[in-house]
């Protein structure tokens, strides 16, 4: 924070507030999407389990190249961007390719996100 800085115009921090609501609402909307998925993945584990069988084949996990590839299969391709954001989400930090528990692990709420989803409940516009 630059205290030398000008305080920010009326419009300014309108413009300001607008720019947070939608962040905050964007991100409640994907968390509850996650929300979903993870209960549903949770009614039907075979279902996550076959899609990690799709992308991993007869390997132990799978790499970046291989999700790549699945969505190209799938008719979505993937910029390199979105691509490093996704090896950046389900990437495991030790290296290697995503194992299945760090495939779960990134589509399970966990009781932050929850917590997050219920109290996000104030209008946005």
């Amino acid at each position: 924070w630059d205290s030398s800085a000008p305080p920010l115009s009326t419009a300014g921090r309108f413009q300001v507030s607008r720019l947070l609501g939608t962040f905050a609402r964007i991100a409640g909307d994907a968390e509850r999407e996650r929300k979903k998925l993870s209960l549903l993945a949770s009614y039907d584990s075979c279902g996550l389990a076959d899609v990690f069988n799709s992308l991993a084949g007869a390997q132990v996990g799978f790499s970046l190249a291989d999700l790549r590839r699945a969505f190209l299969q799938h008719g979505l391709p993937l910029t390199e961007r979105e691509l490093g954001l996704l090896g950046q989400r389900y990437g495991p930090s030790r290296g290697g390719g995503v194992s299945m528990s760090d495939f779960r692990r990134q589509l399970q709420p966990t009781a932050a996100w929850l917590t997050a989803s219920t109290s996000m409940s104030m209008p946005i516009s």
